[in-house]
């Protein structure tokens, strides 16, 4: 058992957490900014050192009581070289759950375009799953900071060429990206290999606010992942604002639309938070909108958008106390012109029945209209999670999960157990 805790440690000793919860900035940091615990501002990715500190101590078995103090010990000592101007790390996530597979069963419904034919699809069965394991995310960071105003960054996910079969289209197995900051007090440039921030970022990719209810199969609208060749401008020099303008190439948002989204094209992002002080209240709270939009632009008259524009909208309201209980809202609206809506909402309850360990339920519902020339089509459906995050040691948790989603096109509905064991530092 030791041997296999050891090797366990020796991957941490390069590990940096990759995806952060957004309940954290509730439960354990008062409703800070992103940027305040890690590297990139808005986004996950590599913690900087606040962030790496934040659950060093953190476990429900010390590892004095196991005799791993000393190998802790060097853990806690540092994530950086050379005065921290180089920071590394590595984020490793596996799970077991089930996922579905083709089967012979069929669904009709009147065809889109002729009302006097009907449309058969080979259905994928929600109820015909097999249980199997998958290696969700194995990725090397480093940081390379030369200066105060210049931060190199860059990750790489192993997992991609490991699980090659169980990724969205339009997912990138890499980041990189430059941020350039010389004054503090105005905005820093972010240019390279980068994610549009589209709502909250979540590090469950199962989130309904960015699915697709459909006939037979749910797939994403903006999958986890999703990164672009891009610029934007991050503010966050005021404590209670934060405000971001981006601009992206469109290559990934094309292949994950089917090619709906023209690859030539380029995408813009605005994005708001707000983060206001408790007014001696405890409770702890932060809100925000984004708006992201792609599609070619017309002046012939005026200036507006031409066919097959694609846009996300959303609008997140998160509150809580710190060290008690956090509540976390979203609502999500995406767009294909004259081809797809979807409204998604989800709502989550966290609770913190002690530091180690953070109890969730988690209710989402989701509705897609399809468009076609004799009129539109809407599918809805329901999910209900339960789950829990469990730091068994520092850097070391087990998120077990419990789900079920209903459809309303479909008779019964489905569930299953998951569970991912995270390893981070």
């Amino acid at each position: 058992m030791k041997k296999i805790i050891f090797f366990i440690l020796a991957v941490i000793l390069i590990s940096e957490v990759a995806y952060a919860r957004p309940q954290y900035s509730i439960l354990q940091a008062f409703g800070t900014k992103c940027q305040n615990c890690h590297i990139s501002p808005n986004i996950g990715l590599q913690r900087n050192s606040a962030g790496w500190m934040s659950f060093s101590d953190v476990s429900l078995i010390k590892p004095e009581d196991i005799g791993l103090s000393s190998a802790y010990d060097a853990i806690r000592n540092s994530n950086s070289v050379l005065d921290e101007t180089v920071m590394f790390g590595l984020d490793f996530r596996y799970q077991t759950a089930r996922w579905s597979k083709p089967t012979t069963l069929e669904v009709t419904y009147p065809h889109f375009e002729d009302p006097n034919r009907d449309t058969t699809l080979k259905y994928i069965n929600p109820y015909g799953t097999e249980r199997d394991y998958m290696l969700m995310i194995f990725s090397p960071y480093v940081t390379i900071t030369p200066t105060d105003w210049i931060t190199i960054e860059g990750s790489y996910n192993l997992a991609y060429n490991l699980e090659d079969t169980k990724r969205y289209p339009g997912q990138t197995p890499y980041t990189a990206s430059v941020i350039l900051q010389p004054w503090e007090d105005l905005p820093s440039l972010r240019v390279g290999m980068i994610q549009p921030m589209i709502g909250t970022d979540w590090d469950d990719h199962t989130m309904m606010t960015r699915q697709v209810v459909t006939p037979t199969v749910t797939p994403p609208s903006i999958p986890c992942d999703y990164y672009e060749l891009g610029a934007q401008l991050d503010y966050q020099a005021i404590d209670w604002l934060g405000l971001t303008l981006g601009v992206y190439d469109s290559k990934n948002l094309a292949e994950m639309s089917s090619n709906f989204v023209n690859k030539n094209t380029l995408s813009g992002l605005a994005k708001v938070t707000l983060h206001p002080p408790d007014f001696g209240t405890g409770i702890t709270a932060f809100c925000g909108a984004t708006h992201f939009v792609n599609s070619q632009l017309k002046t012939d008259n005026g200036i507006y958008f031409r066919n097959n524009y694609f846009t996300t909208s959303s609008f997140f309201l998160h509150f809580g106390m710190p060290g008690q209980f956090a509540v976390m809202s979203e609502w999500m609206r995406t767009e294909m012109s004259n081809k797809r809506i979807t409204n998604n909402y989800s709502f989550e309850f966290d609770y913190q029945v002690m530091e180690p360990i953070i109890g969730y339920a988690r209710v989402e519902t989701g509705k897609t209209e399809q468009f076609a020339p004799i009129g539109s089509v809407e599918f809805k459906g329901n999910k209900y999670s339960v789950g829990a995050k469990i730091f068994v040691l520092p850097y070391i948790a087990l998120i077990p999960e419990y789900k079920i989603y209903d459809r309303e096109h479909v008779k019964s509905f489905s569930s299953q157990f998951a569970c991912q064991l995270h390893i981070f530092y």
